[in-house]
């Protein structure tokens, strides 16, 4: 066990990659990773999710057009490091392709990753002449895991065409998956929740299945995320007269949540628009928010949506809920939530040669003008067809948005570029510690939080000092505190005169300091 402190200061840098936004060099090559699984043919990247140490996983699938259709023909998967290098733990290179070995498509589309971090992969793929909803557990060394289902591999079979489109793991170890089952003139939501073994869960909607229809609707799951044991999916409704945001909301036995919508189902229409979410989280107070778009027919508006948690319009965000961040022809596929609660959404513009597109919002829906350029940060590393479609915020709070690259319009190459928040401040090791300090919102407000995990008991005093050394005010003198997380809110002096601080975090072993702007 190390017993000495090592000291780590935040530096505010004149150098714009340093600043909110920028990218971050120590990530990759130069804050991005590029990965060719096939040479020859698209690689789509379609999800990123963290594992415990903030390595990651990718997965997507091949993308070709044969006879001007989508062809999606194998699985593809990558784990990396948390620097961004791939993984070669995994399958001795950090790279897995998945092929069924039969005539027919298949895609992966989302992942989640266990408490273990076995990773656990989400998708469809062409059955005995159907479409099959396609679940996939992995070692952490890229083996099947045959504990799941006794292969690693689970197919929802008995239904019309099913697709599952995205998972979750709950804290119980339960898997949650949904999307959609469909026929040529019909589509349902389409839910299921799994024990961690892989069989149906039957304390789900009684069989661990759950359909849901609405006559003349066309329904679609298209995202999932939970919150208080609940959980909340949202897609699409789609009616002869346009397209709708649904949002469903199930408590733990799949029935629905009493006073959210009508009956657990939210249909939100405007008149002469039309919307489709693709991705949703819960901020710390329960919210919900999307990332989608809003159009009425003409421009393609990449948007961000909030939902109170009884599932009406949260209508102090944006526009009546609605924020669209980028205007004309772009779209919004992935959003995740800082600690501060702002909104990271990632995705592309320019509708023709697609531009790598991510913004910031505010807890209101504005974007952060202190984040890129006025909010926003657009990226064309290969300049022909460049997509962010999911996003993730690692421990130390950096960003990391992941997606496709295309060198031509026949190739394409899984992408990931690590973004720095602003929130990073440096490694705080009283004894060993095991994430970043936080202090926010930095510059200082009246109120502060401060967060810090301790790796042992510590006695621990936190300061206010001015740039002369001068103590202004004590938070905490002498405290015992636990070994774990810590959230202190510091009440700064109501007369504090603008300068440059140092909130100070002391212990018998040393002093932290974090360096802030009044």
């Amino acid at each position: 066990m190390k017993n000495t402190l090592f000291l780590f200061l935040l530096i505010i840098c004149e150098n714009s990659y340093a600043q909110p936004g920028g990218i971050d060099s120590t990530f990759g090559t130069d804050g991005m990773v590029t990965t060719n699984l096939i040479p020859g043919i698209s690689n789509s990247g379609r999800k990123i999710a963290l594992t415990s140490d903030d390595g990651f996983y990718i997965c997507g699938h091949t993308f070709s057009i044969v006879n001007n259709l989508p062809v999606f023909e194998k699985l593809l998967i990558t784990k990396h490091l948390s620097n961004g290098s791939l993984d070669n733990s995994f399958n001795n290179a950090g790279t897995i392709i998945i092929d069924n070995g039969v005539t027919g498509q298949e895609a992966l589309l989302s992942v989640a990753v266990q408490a273990d971090d076995k990773p656990v992969f989400a998708g469809w793929a062409s059955y005995n002449d159907t479409t099959v909803g396609l679940l996939i557990r992995l070692n952490t060394d890229g083996t099947f895991d045959t504990t799941f289902n006794s292969s690693g591999v689970f197919m929802i079979l008995g239904q019309n065409n099913a697709r599952f489109n995205d998972i979750i793991v709950q804290p119980d170890g339960k898997i949650v998956a949904v999307g959609e089952t469909f026929t040529d003139i019909t589509s349902a939501l389409f839910t299921i929740r799994l024990n961690a073994n892989g069989t149906l869960d039957n304390t789900y909607n009684g069989s661990g299945i759950n359909s849901i229809e609405i006559p003349n609707i066309y329904l679609k799951g298209t995202c999932v995320t939970q919150y208080n044991n609940n959980i909340y999916i949202g897609g699409m409704a789609e009616r002869n007269f346009g397209k709708d945001i649904l949002l469903v909301g199930l408590n733990g036995n799949g029935q629905p949540i009493p006073g959210f919508g009508n009956n657990g189902i939210v249909i939100d229409s405007i008149a002469n628009e039309y919307f489709n979410i693709y991705d949703i989280e819960a901020d710390n107070n329960g919210r919900l928010v999307a990332a989608g778009i809003k159009t009425n027919g003409n421009d393609l508006n990449a948007s961000v949506f909030r939902y109170n948690n009884d599932g009406s319009t949260n209508t102090t965000f944006g526009s009546m809920g609605i924020a669209v961040f980028f205007n004309g022809r772009a779209a919004c596929f992935g959003v995740c939530i800082q600690n501060d609660d702002k909104i990271i959404a990632a995705g592309y513009s320019d509708f023709v040669n697609n531009t790598m597109l991510v913004a910031r919002l505010d807890i209101d829906g504005n974007l952060d003008t202190t984040f890129g350029n006025n909010g926003i940060v657009e990226i064309e590393p290969m300049g022909v067809n460049d997509v962010f479609s999911a996003c993730a915020i690692q421990q130390d709070n950096k960003i990391i948005c992941a997606g496709t690259t295309q060198p031509s319009i026949t190739t394409g190459d899984f992408i990931a570029i690590r973004f720095l928040s602003g929130l990073e401040v440096g490694l705080l090791e009283f004894s060993q510690t095991e994430t970043a300090p936080l202090l926010y919102p930095n510059p200082l407000q009246q109120t502060e939080t401060l967060k810090y995990t301790l790796a042992e008991k510590e006695q621990i005093s936190i300061t206010l000092i001015d740039s002369q050394g001068k103590l202004v005010t004590t938070f905490v003198e002498n405290e015992n505190q636990a070994k774990g997380d810590h959230e202190i809110k510091l009440t700064l002096p109501p007369t504090l005169s603008p300068g440059t601080y140092f909130i100070q975090i002391a212990s018998p072993k040393g002093t932290f300091s974090i360096k802030a702007i009044k």
